[in-house]
């Protein structure tokens, strides 16, 4: 019995140990269009890390969601080159990888303080229910070994959003949402690996083309995701 539980001690001495990776920062700029297509910028602000190589960005429940013209570059003007397979000593790239509901952008992180700057476009942010259309958008999905300081992030439409015309629905922990200057603005903080970050929305004066269409009313919807 002793020969076997100093056999298992060694073993797990040599299994290697995940730190987490700490983004003080993130900050999100979406901007729907009047077709109901977004265009996104996302701003990663990292500190010096050690022995962390790779920065991850999930996008969950995005089977029927096209996102395209992915643009990946630093506060120090670096540009980021997409190959099919990352691997460590590849610098400045990143790989995007489409699983049909879950997508995945992983980057290379050089280990010093950096910011990273990550646009793209989504056509199927906009939801259609059968009685009103919204946005509904994972703004942070769960990322095991990644935890988040803060996040901004800054929504704008065809129309300036207020109370009247839009209603909001936050779903997350340690969260905020409200109108500021005709555009809704989300705060966060404390996102561990954990937890996620999501924004829906209902329109009462504004409908759009480009839609995901959902045989359930909002409420109903709604309901369903907080019970996922």
């Amino acid at each position: 019995m002793k020969k076997m539980l100093m056999i298992l001690i060694c073993l797990f001495a040599f299994i290697p140990t995940v730190n987490a990776i700490s983004i003080n920062n993130v900050e999100i700029d979406i901007a729907i269009d009047a077709e109901g297509n977004a265009a996104i910028l996302e701003k990663w602000t990292i500190n010096e890390q050690k022995d962390e190589k790779f920065i991850e960005k999930y996008f969950y429940d995005v089977e029927d969601i096209k996102i395209s013209d992915i643009q990946l570059s630093d506060i120090r003007n670096s540009k980021y080159n997409k190959v099919d397979k990352l691997k460590k000593d590849m610098e400045f790239s990143y790989s995007f990888k489409d699983d049909g509901k879950k997508k995945r952008l992983l980057f290379t992180f050089l280990e010093e303080d950096n910011t990273f700057m990550i646009s793209y476009n989504v056509k199927g942010i906009i939801r259609s229910y059968t009685d009103i259309q919204g946005l509904d958008w994972l703004l942070i999905a769960k990322t095991k070994g990644q935890k988040i300081g803060q996040l901004n992030a800054h929504i704008s439409a065809p129309l300036p959003l207020n109370e009247t015309n839009t209603a909001l629905y936050g779903i997350g922990e340690n969260i905020s949402v409200n109108f500021k200057d005709g555009k809704i603005h989300l705060f966060a903080n404390d996102i561990d690996g954990t937890n996620s970050v999501r924004l829906m929305t209902t329109f009462t004066e504004m409908t759009f083309k480009n839609t995901l269409k959902t045989e359930m009313t909002f409420k109903e919807y709604y309901d369903e995701t907080l019970n996922k």
